[in-house]
């Protein structure tokens, strides 16, 4: 036991050393990342006129430089009112919830797919004209920083709050580019209580349809409505764009966006008629608004350590 324990105070000393020098290696890497984090230059916010032609320079060197595009389509539905001139209103509710339940577990459009960067062409990403977006304003990663004088001492205020104001982190750019204006309005009612309205204001179904996609094909939407015809027929609807908007995140330094969002946002107003079982609830009204996500994410070759 005694010419053991040598052995052991050894291998105890040498464990020590090694880790010694792993903190120390590793102490000087954070060093080394808080120095470089210091020492980069950050990047000023483009104005907001220039966020569309610093979006399309993001998505032409996304297209050189990506190694995948990833495509995710998904839905969601609202709920649904119902108007009617005849029929239980109760029941009319309840028709209309089923035909909510059944285009959600059709997952109308849901899908997913993995995209060479040179089929970007088969996709909703293009190049934006700033003519078309009603508005579009940016974001930046920040944190508060406590605020120092020339000698490094924490500035206070009256109070003795330390002074703290918000700083820039890195150069990474999210953007929203909107396709709609609202018309905010604040009525004031007999009793003095203030009421704000917004009304909405979408772009021209051209320009939306140009960005999010065509509407889809409206006999093959009736025609998923087949296997419930012996309760309920869905004669016809309409489709009104709401507050469609495109949002993108992307790094400036290197010309390259992480990820874009496609949303689009509609009221649809279905004509339905009972059928069957149902034939005494007439033809009544079923408004709901759907909204329709299209996500692309981008993966970069991983950088070289």
């Amino acid at each position: 036991m005694k010419k053991r324990f040598p052995k052991l105070l050894a291998l105890a000393l040498c464990a020590v050393l090694l880790l010694g020098c792993s903190s120390c290696g590793m102490f000087k890497s954070i060093r080394e990342s808080a120095r470089l984090a210091r020492e980069r230059e950050i990047m000023e916010t483009p104005a907001d006129a220039d966020l569309a032609s610093v979006y399309n320079e993001a998505l032409q060197g996304s297209r050189q430089k990506a190694e995948k595009l990833t495509e995710k389509i998904s839905y969601s539905v609202g709920r649904p009112s119902v108007e009617s001139e005849n029929g239980n209103v109760d029941i009319l509710s309840a028709a209309a919830d089923t035909l909510k339940k059944m285009i959600m577990e059709s997952a109308p459009g849901g899908s997913e797919r993995e995209l060479a960067p040179g089929e970007i062409g088969d996709t909703l990403l293009k190049e934006l004209s700033g003519a078309d977006i009603s508005s579009m304003t940016a974001g930046r990663n920040e944190a508060m920083e406590n605020q120092t004088d020339e000698n490094g001492k924490e500035i206070t205020d009256e109070e003795g709050n330390v002074v703290t104001a918000p700083v820039t982190l890195d150069n990474i750019l999210r953007t929203e580019f909107r396709f709609y204006t609202e018309d905010k309005k604040t009525e004031t009612d007999e009793n003095g209580n203030e009421k704000e309205t917004v009304t909405l204001h979408p772009a021209d179904a051209a320009v939306i349809e140009t960005y999010f996609g065509a509407p889809a094909d409206k006999a093959a939407v009736l025609a998923g409505f087949d296997s419930v015809k012996g309760y309920l027929q869905v004669n016809d609807y309409t489709v009104e764009y709401k507050d469609c908007r495109i949002n993108a995140t992307g790094d400036m330094e290197n010309d390259e966006l992480e990820s874009v969002s496609f949303v689009k946002n509609m009221t649809v107003t279905a004509n339905v008629t009972g059928t069957g079982a149902f034939a005494h609830l007439g033809s009544f009204t079923v408004t709901l608004d759907v909204s329709k996500t299209t996500e692309y994410s981008f993966t970069f070759h991983a950088a070289a350590e």
